[in-house]
């Protein structure tokens, strides 16, 4: 059966051990999606896999397309994102975001803005000095754009107007805002200041390079 290769841009958002020298790799790509494909030989210390298949690893791959795995032929290396994985808050915030990406990025299913955010995120973790606030940032726009931009103008419950400026609380369930009379029939949503409300809505409009102006005021937390 002749195998079909192709070559494409991604970020390492899984590694796991395969037989006795391999490695499992989930990718999100540029032009593919989410892919999960395996890396011969990648454990062995001299192999040329080995830097390319670390988490967090930005790789231009060739790649022969499977049935259910793929098989990485060639890996160059174009980012290590080196300060991430060497910090442990970086790499909890980088490996709580590939989580999301595996969890709600389905396989094969291209989204090129997605991937373009999900690297720009990345890169920004590797040098901001507040990865909280930038952490905020990410899973709020990230889900936004796959769909899942929480509801923050009318209450989820009774479809009530959420004046700006309005407190309320989150239901995490219905992914939205609770107005303070549906909150008080609700003991599930958690309570956010009116502070916390704005702050979100401001950060679905912002502008991720200019993220570094913002600080979390102590009344949004």
């Amino acid at each position: 059966m002749l195998l079909t290769l192709y070559r494409t841009e991604g970020i390492i958002l899984r590694v796991r051990p395969f037989g006795e020298a391999d490695r499992i790799l989930t990718i999100l790509t540029r032009t593919e999606g989410v892919i999960e494909a395996v890396a011969r030989g990648a454990r062995r210390p001299r192999s040329r896999l080995v830097g390319a298949t670390l988490p967090f690893t930005q790789i231009q791959a060739m790649i022969f397309r499977g049935k259910s795995l793929d098989n990485l032929s060639q890996a160059e290396i174009v980012n290590t994102f080196s300060a991430i994985r060497e910090d442990l808050l970086r790499t909890a915030y980088g490996t709580y975001w590939c989580e999301l990406a595996y969890e709600f990025m389905g396989q094969r299913d291209p989204n090129e803005e997605v991937y373009l955010f999900f690297l720009a995120s990345l890169l920004m973790l590797d040098s901001t000095d507040d990865p909280g606030l930038l952490s905020i940032y990410f899973e709020l726009r990230f889900l936004a754009q796959l769909g899942y931009r929480p509801a923050l103008d009318c209450c989820c419950g009774c479809g009530k107007s959420m004046a700006e400026g309005g407190a309320g609380s989150f239901l995490t369930s219905s992914g939205g805002l609770l107005c303070s009379s549906c909150t008080q029939s609700n003991a599930s949503g958690e309570v956010l200041s009116a502070a916390a409300v704005g702050f979100m809505r401001m950060l679905l409009v912002w502008d991720l390079r200019k993220l570094n102006v913002l600080k979390l005021p102590d009344t949004a937390r």
